[in-house]
């Protein structure tokens, strides 16, 4: 795949959110990822187009999501 691949450090940082976040959605498959190298060890890298389409997510969806998450109303 060609294009821009971002760290998580990056990626958190373009979406403003902690990057133990980012993590945490990666490996609940909300957020698509590849490890280039080899062995569990190897840092998780994002394509660009993950990250367009985590822009382009609907506000209210961001706050259902942040409801059922946390079991509370914003």
């Amino acid at each position: 795949m060609n294009g821009i691949f971002y760290t998580v450090d990056e990626f958190a940082q373009k979406v403003k959110m902690c990057a133990h976040t980012v993590r945490r959605a990666i490996k609940s498959g909300r957020i698509m990822a590849c490890r280039p190298g080899i062995g569990k060890k190897s840092p998780y890298r994002i394509h660009e187009s993950e990250l367009m389409r985590i822009l382009s997510v609907d506000y209210e969806e961001i706050m259902k999501y942040r409801e059922k998450e946390n079991g509370s109303n914003y």
